[in-house]
């Protein structure tokens, strides 16, 4: 049997040590490839994953309270509720309204479309017309001409249940509406009313959904005279927000590591956008918002930019600025500004004017020209206070 020889195992023993040199150089390199990993991580501010409040926490807490009351105390109740800055406890009250069929507090609903925040705005106008229909038609029809392209949408999608020919005067004028969703609704609406075979699905080329709207038009044109008495339900008036709440304090460090303050933006507007780069509607509303800032001079309108859980921190909002080439400031939310601000979820957009009071929030994706017709609005110097911190 043949054994290796001693001077071929010293041999061997000697190939399979590593020189100390490669063995550090190993190291060094693995170290750098962690570095360049983990430095954007490091190297940013990262922001918390932050627990947000939730509608439905809220509006179960108010039906607790309720629960126990007559019809008269809870009107009283929702009355209070409603004087309430928190948007989340204002729109709670609605539902509760909704929810125990409060008629003492009917009239709230009413005003509630006065409100700045749209989802309780909305959710008036859904609610109103369900319990008390002349005076909820009212309120759907005023919907109809909102500057809000999501009251819109809401106002003509209540209408599909309403089944009320005497409003057809009112829901011609929405094939000219500059938002396709609102037109859709409006043929199906009109061919529900009538029984006329006019309608195009949302999914038919443009020029297909046009000769359906050409075709509605020329009918329109020839029935209008029969219509005269209910041409009065066309000329409702929208109802537009009043009412003005304090805008919480606001300090943040940009990723430019400016610091920006709520009184920074005093003597101008101010358009507060919470998004996330994870969240596709923001995604979506983003060349919206950069239409926004080329269509108004900072002079005018001061906008800025706060992403919510953002795991990735200062990293990710600096690729979402080089992505729509924005020119506004970010920061990222600390969990004073959620919580202050009562983010439940992304985007939410508010428009602060020139005294630090809110006057517009926004829940939800929003279109350019919702915007465009809030700011206009403020600009030429709206008047305010109807609603300011209270529901009278």
């Amino acid at each position: 049997m043949a054994h290796p020889s001693s001077s071929g195992a010293d041999g061997e023993k000697q190939s399979q040590k590593v020189h100390p040199f490669w063995g550090a150089l190993v190291i060094m390199a693995a170290l750098a490839v962690i570095f360049v990993m983990a430095y954007p991580f490091i190297a940013s501010r990262q922001s918390e994953n932050l627990p947000l409040p939730t509608a439905e926490e809220t509006a179960v807490k108010v039906a607790d309270r309720m629960a126990p009351l007559s019809s008269a105390e809870r009107a009283r109740l929702a009355r209070e509720l409603l004087r309430s800055p928190n948007p989340l406890i204002r729109l709670a009250a609605v539902e509760a309204i909704e929810d125990w069929k409060v008629r003492e507090a009917f009239p709230l609903l009413e005003t509630a479309m006065e409100d700045n925040y749209s989802s309780l705005r909305r959710r008036a106008m859904e609610s109103l017309w369900r319990m008390d229909r002349e005076k909820g038609m009212r309120l759907l029809l005023a919907g109809l001409k909102d500057d809000d392209v999501d009251i819109r949408r809401a106002a003509i999608s209540q209408l599909r249940f309403a089944n009320e020919k005497r409003f057809i005067p009112a829901v011609i004028p929405l094939l000219d509406d500059r938002d396709a969703t609102v037109r859709f609704f409006a043929l199906g609406v009109l061919r529900k009313l009538t029984g006329m075979p006019y309608f195009a699905r949302i999914s038919d080329p443009p020029a297909k959904r046009q000769e359906v709207i050409r075709q509605w038009k020329q009918w329109w044109a020839k029935q209008q005279s029969r219509w005269e008495k209910e041409i009065r339900w066309a000329t409702v008036s929208p109802i537009h927000p009043t009412r003005t709440d304090p805008a919480p304090a606001l300090r943040v460090t940009t990723i430019d590591d400016s610091r920006k303050r709520l009184t920074d933006y005093r003597g101008k507007l101010l358009l507060l956008h919470f998004y996330g780069t994870w969240c596709a509607p923001c995604e979506a509303e983003m060349p919206e918002l950069v239409r926004v800032r080329e269509a108004f001079p900072e002079s005018q309108l001061a906008m800025l930019g706060i992403a919510v859980n953002e795991t990735q921190g200062e990293r990710a909002v600096r690729e979402w600025v080089k992505k729509f080439n924005l020119t506004y400031p970010q920061a990222l939310a600390t969990p004073a500004i959620v919580s202050g601000y009562w983010i439940q979820g992304v985007p939410v957009t508010y428009l602060i004017d020139a005294q630090g009071r809110i006057r517009y929030r926004w829940d939800g994706e929003r279109d350019f020209e919702t915007f465009r017709r809030a700011i206009v609005r403020l600009l030429q110097g709206e008047p305010s206070g109807r609603l300011t911190n209270a529901t009278n």
